[in-house]
């Protein structure tokens, strides 16, 4: 059984002017967080400034929030150390004070071998018989628990029942439940990713945020536990354009996902969610953006996302070097995940193109784009193209230039020309062609898009991936990945 599902509050601890410890103000805030819906109170950890107090006020802190508790929800005592045996006395002595748990993490300064760490946590774990949580923080610590590491110590100490995880790498954090086969109780030890260690079965978060804001990080993980996950919201920038409606009509049959709110100034559309007709309108808050609108809308978008940290899947095409760039530094604040085409198809190829150019481009062979889209589309070559070029320039360590009209050239074709043209045309979806053109051989490779379906599941797909990520640019290699 689980110490504790949910949000625990890795606990400040209040001090008086003097430096002494203000266990009236710990009582308070204790009640504070009782009645705010905190599943857990984790004492005398490293956000309640353990390294600073005396052995002695380490202890009487515990005692007292054992007290302050009675019983209404578990106290995890933080009894870490870089030396083993205060550690194994900080343990032994919580135990006698009445922690249900405790919080134990990695020697800091020392930089233990993954054995030693091992033999650390082990002679611990042994001195007690209350549960333990280990605690992988490698940003503070200098040392990472390896995964495997984490699940041998727990197949080896039985009360080894759960890791706070804060290393950040979600890959660790799949790879501890991989090798624990899912036996392990795993807690969130970042703030912004509580959502993505739940969906690969964590069992919460231990939380500096619910210091201020208790009820909203309860809520967060308590909504994910009771399959509430809609309760991560969506808002569509552009939703009366095509691919907006596309996008709603997909998200109203998936259960995983809600549009909670529009924005478009046309309004000749009705949808089931309010619709303003600008960012400066809306008052209504997401946990992601989607946007399909036009180029001109993209400046005030970033603002917007930036002010209110709202992460950013940005799908629309046409943006200028300007643009790019504001892009770039808006990702410095704020998750935005960018890519030129939402189709997995198309992200499949691309990384195809990267193996074939270089194969091929070496034999002499010449390379040729062809786009082909419907008469409303404004901006040409499109986006998807240019993704195309790219992909194979960068690969080729920029030695192409892109020729995008030849008609008033007349010479032979330079070796270094990646030639991109665009056809302009009927209801054509969207047709990719790259030719790969040599001596007495052709290859093609060529995607099709039959209905604007394909982009609107890979938006979704990638706003499900982008909500609550930490600040950064992203690409769809990173949501198939």
């Amino acid at each position: 059984m689980s110490l504790f599902e949910g949000a625990g509050v890795a606990l400040v601890t209040p001090m008086k002017e003097n430096g002494e410890v203000n266990y009236e103000k710990l009582g308070e805030i204790v009640e504070m967080q009782i009645n705010g819906g905190s599943d857990a109170i984790i004492v005398c950890g490293t956000t309640g400034e353990a390294s600073t107090l005396t052995h002695e006020e380490h202890l009487e802190c515990i005692k007292a929030v054992v007290d302050f508790t009675a019983k209404r929800i578990p106290v995890i005592a933080g009894t870490g150390s870089n030396c083993t045996s205060t550690a194994v006395y900080l343990s032994t002595e919580a135990y006698k004070r009445g922690a249900d748990g405790l919080l134990v993490v990695s020697p800091y300064y020392n930089k233990a071998t993954q054995n030693g760490l091992k033999k650390h946590f082990l002679t611990i774990a042994g001195s007690v018989s209350i549960p333990v949580i280990l605690y992988n923080i490698k940003g503070r610590t200098g040392v990472n628990i390896n995964a495997k590491t984490i699940a041998e110590l727990a197949k080896e100490a039985g009360n080894i029942v759960g890791v706070k995880e804060a290393c950040g790498d979600i890959s660790q954090v799949a790879d501890i439940m991989y090798y624990s086969h899912g036996e392990l109780d795993l807690y969130s030890g970042n703030d912004d990713q509580i959502v993505p260690v739940m969906s690969l079965g964590g069992k919460g978060v231990i939380s500096v945020l619910s210091n201020i804001l208790p009820d909203v990080t309860h809520d967060i993980a308590a909504k994910y536990l009771a399959g509430d996950v809609a309760g991560s919201c969506i808002l569509m920038h552009g939703c009366n354009g095509k691919m907006g409606q596309v996008i709603t009509h997909l998200a109203a049959e998936d259960e995983n996902v809600t549009i909670a709110v529009g924005v478009d100034a046309y309004d000749g559309i009705v949808n089931d969610y309010p619709v303003f007709s600008s960012l400066s309108d809306c008052n209504i808050d997401a946990d992601v953006i989607i946007d399909f609108s036009n180029a001109q809308a993209v400046d005030g978008l970033l603002d917007y996302a930036v002010e209110s940290k709202t992460p950013v899947v940005l799908c629309t095409t046409g943006l200028s070097e300007e643009q790019l760039d504001k892009v770039e530094a808006a990702s410095k604040h704020v998750a935005i995940l960018r890519s030129a085409n939402m189709s997995i198809g198309i992200n499949v190829i691309l990384k195809l193109l990267r193996d074939a150019v270089s194969r091929f481009a070496p034999e002499g062979f010449d390379v040729e784009i062809v786009e082909k889209h419907h008469n409303q589309k404004l901006d040409a070559p499109s986006g998807t193209a240019i993704a195309l070029a790219d992909a194979m320039n960068d690969e080729m360590n920029g030695m192409y230039e892109y020729v995008y009209d030849r008609s008033q050239v007349r010479q032979k074709r330079d070796k270094k020309e990646l030639g991109i043209s665009a056809v302009r045309g009927g209801n054509i979806v969207g047709e990719h062609d790259v030719i790969f053109a040599g001596t007495d051989e052709v290859i093609t490779i060529s995607h099709s898009a039959h209905s604007k379906a394909i982009f609107a599941k890979g938006a979704i797909a990638a706003a499900k991936y982008l909500a609550g990520r930490t600040p950064g640019l992203y690409d769809m290699s990173d949501v198939m990945s």
